[in-house]
């Protein structure tokens, strides 16, 4: 039995200590309340960074879409599917970080100047091009893309709070740093 109490007074003490949230008194609205404002506190930098990468992920998408009817490469097919979908949920799930703080999502001054961002000549190029031309632009223009991405998201670690947030910005630079190598990997063996 005491064994059971000190542990217990060990894990809170240690939660305590590494800033999680506290929990609330069963059935205190009020405590219930403090604890979602812990969670869901936010900064500038959050707000910024889960705007801009929606904006950053729909352009993804939208390169994403050119695909199918441009190239026969199945990788780059594949490729181009997978980062479709993943941007498509992380689109839904930014959305909905910012309706959790009551605010819209519509990108900052400064969304179409950001890092990666296809210029329109490039975007009208890739739609006029087909087969071996494409795939090449696609993939340099989808790996400057990500590395946009990459540089966003570490910012938002460098200065942003909110826990949702960061752990966006982690998953951004571990799958879109994947991607880049295996982009990469396709234009070397071009």
């Amino acid at each position: 039995m005491v064994r059971r109490w000190l542990t217990a007074g060990l894990t809170l003490v240690l939660i305590s200590g590494c800033g999680a949230p506290t929990e609330p008194a069963s059935g205190d609205p009020v405590a219930a309340a403090e604890v979602l404002a812990q969670v869901n506190a936010h900064n500038d930098t959050d707000v910024t960074f889960v705007r801009d990468m929606i904006v950053h992920h729909a352009q993804g998408v939208e390169l994403a879409d050119l695909v199918p009817a441009r190239t026969p490469t199945p990788a780059v097919r594949d490729l181009a599917a997978l980062i479709d979908r993943q941007q498509g949920v992380e689109i839904d799930q930014l959305r909905g970080q910012l309706t959790s703080w009551d605010l819209e999502p519509a990108g900052s001054p400064m969304s179409m100047g950001m890092a990666g961002m296809a210029s329109p000549d490039t975007l009208a190029r890739l739609r006029d091009i087909r087969g071996a031309e494409f795939d090449r632009l696609w993939l340099q223009t989808m790996i400057g893309h990500h590395e946009g991405a990459v540089t966003m998201a570490r910012a938002e670690l460098d200065d942003g709070v909110q826990r949702g947030a960061r752990n966006t910005a982690q998953n951004v630079i571990a799958v879109q740093q994947t991607q880049i190598d295996t982009m990469k990997g396709l234009l070397l063996a071009r």
